[in-house]
């Protein structure tokens, strides 16, 4: 069982990262390029210790609001990965962020405790995330939520069942994105859920699936929280079913 304190410290000894690599399109990072992708990283500031700081987004009061909701983030995913910001302005005009099952020699759990690879999020992203006109802070944990679906589905070998098709894995995420929503929304009833659907349809296209396929593959995943209140491991059923179904 993961403690609190095991999920905190896990997400906060890593450190913020800038990336230097050509465009690679997509956030999901697996297999062989993963350790390609993380050499291209020149420098990682890491950060811990105390439970309130992580790596820093230059906002303050995001950094606390944002180490909370990582924190439940990976307890409700039963995932501790490794979180940092990179530079992202090689990922495309709006920004990037990646899932990757591996970890950069410079995030690492001071204990010693094996992480469940790494999420990065683009600071060019977040900065469109923030200029968002409302509920800001929901649009960046709907991003995260859908990388930390990712680094289950790395633990869990989830993408092999899928046969590797990337755009099943890339809704399926979706669909654990809209999940976390639905947790958060039955515990605090005036959570601002609908961002998630909403921000992922606005990121639809290519290999992620169009934006219905995405804003549905959210939906039913919120659905399986706050209507169905399915445990996790039979909401990940779920979604695999769902994307099956297209």
């Amino acid at each position: 069982m993961i403690t609190r304190r095991a999920l905190i410290l896990g997400l906060l000894t890593c450190g913020c990262a800038r990336v230097h690599a050509r465009p690679q399109g997509g956030c999901l990072q697996p297999g062989v390029t993963a350790q390609a992708f993380l050499s291209s990283v020149d420098r990682v500031y890491s950060l811990s210790g105390e439970a309130e700081i992580i790596p820093t987004s230059g906002n303050q009061l995001l950094d606390r609001a944002l180490t909370r909701a990582l924190a439940t983030l990976s307890r409700d995913f039963e995932v501790i990965p490794a979180f940092a910001y990179y530079d992202d302005r090689n990922d495309g005009a709006g920004g990037n962020a990646r899932a990757i099952p591996a970890v950069h020699s410079g995030l690492h759990r001071a204990d010693g405790t094996v992480l469940d690879g790494t999420v990065l999020f683009g600071k060019n992203l977040l900065r469109h995330c923030l200029a968002r006109p409302q509920y800001p802070d929901a649009a960046i944990v709907a991003i995260a939520a859908h990388e930390f679906g990712h680094i289950l589905q790395f633990k869990r070998g989830i993408a092999l069942r899928m046969g590797g098709n990337t755009t099943m894995i890339e809704l399926h995420a979706d669909f654990l994105s809209g999940y976390f929503a639905g947790l958060r929304k039955l515990r605090t009833p005036d959570y601002p859920a609908a961002v998630f659907g909403a921000v992922a349809a606005s990121l639809g296209g290519g290999d992620h699936g169009t934006p219905h396929q995405r804003g549905s593959a959210v939906e039913a995943g919120f659905l399986a929280a706050a209507r169905d209140k399915l445990a996790l491991s039979q909401a990940v059923e779920q979604g695999i079913r769902h994307v099956r179904r297209g």
